[in-house]
């Protein structure tokens, strides 16, 4: 890279190891590599790490050019290139030594409203997560300030650039929340929760029509089914109504990653099966009938045989009513699902 061999000709005088320069620079220099070609052009930055917590600074405020065209993004080198080299490059050592440098810079870009930078800031949040020790994020209070960036980039749903910022700021929200709180405790599952009320139900809403969008959902929706365990008995309705609108699409992986869901909701919450036992026929004779004749549908009609099987097994009066009234109509058509 041109712009670390130009850093390292001005302002280092030693020999890398095994001319590893990359690697001689991440643990020896980073610091300052960091303060030279990054912090300068973030002067306006409204948070700072000092006496080792995160805290609001009265900084000067930004103007409106500055928000709309800020300097760093036409800074060459680029100071998030720089940033997402430094993360990945680092140790965790060096990154902890580092923060001060690192954090104000990529919560600037974060917060930026171009999409592309945000998704920039989020991957390289993602590797930052993964390689500090869950107790320096819990120190510094980093934790706090990262969820409360990450939840509003969940709110990105107007066309298909804000795709990959969602996926992506679903996962790097969820291994935080993992990683910084144990499981089975109280604030591990009231985060969790707070992702699906104020995220997963508003983003069914909102684009739960739209495929690509739709399938995001139904992954973080077993997640959270997973992790939530007998806590997502409340939100079983909300569940099913994301997988019934994936059974709809014509996307057979879209088919499956929402029977999965179903799959994971009946073992789970299985006390509220019966209950809705009536719905969950309803969206598995509809995907047979859509599905048992189409070329490439031998693993879903499986795996709506399989699920129905569950579902009997848990059984209901009104199912076994439901499902006689079914085989009077077509019996020809249901019997391969209906009868065992």
């Amino acid at each position: 890279m041109a712009w670390l061999d130009n850093y390292a000709a001005s302002h280092c005088t030693h020999t890398p190891e095994n001319d590893d320069l990359e690697h001689h620079m991440a643990e020896k220099h980073l610091e300052h590599l960091l303060d030279t070609l990054v912090k300068p052009l973030f002067p306006a930055t409204s948070v700072s790490l000092r006496h080792g917590r995160v805290r609001h600074t009265n900084s000067k405020a930004a103007t409106p050019l500055d928000d709309w065209q800020p300097a760093w993004k036409s800074a060459s080198p680029s100071p998030v290139d720089v940033l997402a080299w430094a993360v990945e490059k680092a140790s965790p050592m060096a990154l902890e030594h580092a923060l001060p440098s690192v954090i104000p810079p990529l919560l600037r870009v974060l917060d930026d409203h171009d999409v592309d930078y945000k998704l920039r800031a989020v991957r390289i949040l993602n590797t930052l997560i993964d390689k500090l020790p869950e107790r320096v994020i819990r120190q510094y209070g980093l934790d706090n300030v990262w969820n409360e960036s990450l939840f509003k980039c969940l709110m990105y749903m107007t066309d298909d650039r804000d795709l990959p910022l969602l996926e992506a700021a679903y996962a790097c929200l969820l291994a935080l929340i993992c990683k910084t709180n144990a499981p089975q405790t109280q604030a591990r599952a009231d985060l969790l929760r707070k992702v699906l009320t104020d995220c997963i139900v508003r983003g069914l809403t909102y684009a739960g029509d739209k495929a690509p969008y739709l399938t995001i959902f139904v992954h973080v929706l077993d997640t959270l089914v997973i992790e939530l365990g007998p806590a997502i008995v409340p939100y079983f309705k909300v569940c099913l109504d994301a997988v019934s609108h994936g059974t709809q699409s014509v996307r057979t992986r879209l088919n499956l990653d929402a029977l999965a869901l179903l799959k994971h909701l009946m073992e789970i919450a299985w006390p509220r099966v019966p209950a809705h036992a009536s719905d969950i026929l309803e969206i598995l004779v509809k995907l047979w009938l859509r599905r048992q004749q189409e070329p490439g549908s031998d693993e879903v009609c499986e795996q709506t045989k399989q699920l129905y099987k569950m579902l009997h097994a848990i059984g209901s009066k009104q199912l076994e009513i439901d499902v006689q009234a079914l085989l009077e109509m077509d019996a020809s058509t249901l019997s391969p699902l209906l009868v065992p």
